[in-house]
């Protein structure tokens, strides 16, 4: 079965690691002060609106993510585990595929229908490469 050889922990380890390359990703000293200006808002208007969330906004704002993370690097594991990927090329090349064909659309359409720029939609693309890269290093390699 698909779920029989997968292993748990590098699904929560890579996870936690796509919650950490997000934080990076969006924060000033990357891609956050021009993600921000792309978005049309800036650092005042984000700090006024952190003042006011609750304890709730906060708890959806890191859990919905978080769980799906967890989704994400369960179905890289399952994919990874059906194609017997076991080279580190081998999981790089899947990485891009799964982001190619899954993942860059969905942005890509967000980006059309939103009337996202394109500096935008690559920042937010470039970040679910990046995810599903690690994410399949890290369970290929471990998992």
């Amino acid at each position: 079965m698909f779920f029989q050889h997968i292993n748990y922990l590098t699904v929560v380890i890579a996870a936690v690691v796509s919650m950490g390359v997000g934080f990076s990703w969006y924060s000033p000293a990357l891609f956050g002060k021009r993600w921000m200006k792309e978005m049309g808002t800036s650092e005042a208007e984000a700090e006024e609106y952190r003042k006011k969330m609750t304890s709730a906004d906060k708890a959806r704002m890191y859990g919905a993510p978080l769980l799906m993370a967890l989704l994400n690097a369960f179905v890289v594991a399952v994919l990874l585990n059906s194609l017997v990927v076991t080279s580190i090329a081998g999981m790089a090349v899947f990485a891009f595929f799964v982001w190619l064909g899954f993942s860059m659309p969905v942005a890509a359409n967000n980006a059309v229908f939103g009337k996202d720029s394109p500096v935008l939609f690559a920042i937010n693309a470039g970040y679910q490469l990046v995810n599903i890269l690690l994410a399949s290093l890290i369970i290929g390699i471990w998992g």
